[in-house]
């Protein structure tokens, strides 16, 4: 007969927070310290009044449930170390912070979405990034022993420096370190394994050393994992989705979108229509993109009800064609309701029918859209780009764009 083990049940968040806030008072940190629940956060309250320095636990909260007792014990540690070095302040003078320089590759979503959930006072411009493309931005670190250290604009005005300087440094001292590649079959994967595996994606001049079919395709599903093949090795191509997908649940997840290699430049790729591992890659991009649009949908709801704004901000959807298996996006605009709506593939209007319940009254391509009723949709400039539409299109308008599907 098997026995359940009630004392083997994971922590909850609350009870989490519980066990590192009592770990953090036995580490006897410098500073008094309290959970705040809404942040899932630990926080130290500062001397003059108000709070401090926030200690967010959702990644050591992850990485605590994947490791067994000995593991889980040794992740508290870390954490513990990493905290305890927040009050270190770096070098005054930039010679003397240029060799602990490294570059920290990021999401755009990281810095417009996710640290302003975090922490809704902050500005999305406090860390200054460079942007590599339209989804992936290149910031500076400062290496601890346990930890890193975002370069603010503070510390560049300190170091007397600019952002690019400071880059061209961090780049350097990691383009010294050489480059380790482990090769699976088809595929390459970056095999440091120091936290800067996915920032291994600005030393072009190396990455495009490695012998591929076709052109260099990389793909950066978390922090720690570069992928790395050729656009014409469909072998390659499959091996690379599914290490990308598995790279993606890690907590620390950056893209499911792969880049081409074009002028020392990456770009977003796509493999071409009717290519067999099309909708693979496809499947991550909407995945990627509709993990950013939720949280986008998150930060927005909560600065409209803090601004007393009554404005709907439409979901980013997915569908599946039964008979071609492929995945498209959608939203939905609604007649009479003011709504932000994120870029998708298709758009769905629906209006109230006779007996007072939603129906479609139209139905095709965002470009198809667009093209018809485009003067009521308003960019806002956001990353994901959203349009904020105020007024429906009319019956002839409506007539236009159909009820036309995607294939």
């Amino acid at each position: 007969m098997g026995l359940f083990n009630f004392l083997q049940r994971p922590l909850t968040p609350e009870k989490f927070a519980r066990l590192m806030l009592k770990r953090v008072r036995q580490a006897k940190l410098p500073g008094d310290y309290r959970i705040d629940s809404e942040r899932f956060a630990i926080v130290r309250s500062e001397k003059a009044g108000g709070d401090g320095v926030h200690w967010f636990l959702n990644y050591a909260y992850q990485d605590y449930l994947r490791g067994d007792h000995t593991q889980q014990e040794e992740t508290i540690r870390n954490y513990l170390r990493s905290w305890a070095s927040c009050g270190y302040e770096p070098p005054e003078d930039f010679e003397d912070a240029k060799p602990d320089l490294l570059p920290l590759l990021r999401t755009r979503s990281y810095y417009e979405i996710d640290l302003q959930l975090a922490s809704p006072t902050l500005e999305a411009t406090a860390f200054p990034h460079e942007q590599i493309n339209e989804h992936l931005t290149v910031s500076v670190g400062y290496d601890l022993p346990q930890s890193v250290m975002t370069v603010n604009d503070e510390l560049l005005d300190k170091w007397g420096v600019t952002l690019y300087e400071a880059l061209e440094a961090a780049k350097q001292n990691l383009r010294e370190q050489g480059l380790k590649i482990a090769q699976l079959g088809p595929v390459y994967v970056v095999a440091h394994e120091d936290a800067y595996d996915a920032a291994r994606l600005v030393l072009t001049d190396l990455l495009e050393q490695l012998e591929v079919r076709g052109d260099l395709i990389a793909m950066v599903p978390n922090r720690e994992q570069l992928i790395l093949t050729g656009s014409d090795d469909q072998e390659g191509l499959a091996a690379m989705v599914a290490l990308a997908e598995q790279g993606l649940q890690h907590e620390r997840y950056l893209t499911g979108i792969p880049f081409r290699l074009v002028g020392g430049e990456w770009e977003p790729w796509k493999p071409p229509a009717g290519h067999p591992l099309a909708n693979n890659f496809r499947r991550l991009e909407i995945e990627s993109l509709a993990r950013d649009y939720d949280n986008q949908k998150q930060l927005f709801e909560q600065r409209h009800a803090a601004a007393g704004e009554d404005v709907f901000v439409a979901s980013f959807s997915a569908a599946q064609n039964n008979d071609t298996q492929k995945i498209h996006s959608f939203c939905v605009w609604s007649q009479g309701i003011e709504s932000l709506l994120p870029v998708t593939e298709e758009i769905w209007l629906v209006s109230l029918g006779p007996d007072g319940k939603p129906a479609p009254v139209a139905r095709a391509s965002w470009a198809r859209v667009f093209e018809i009723a485009g003067q009521l949709m308003t960019p806002q400039g956001t990353y994901p780009e959203r349009y904020r539409v105020c007024d429906f299109p009319t019956a002839e308008e409506l007539a236009k764009i159909g009820l036309r599907q995607l294939n």
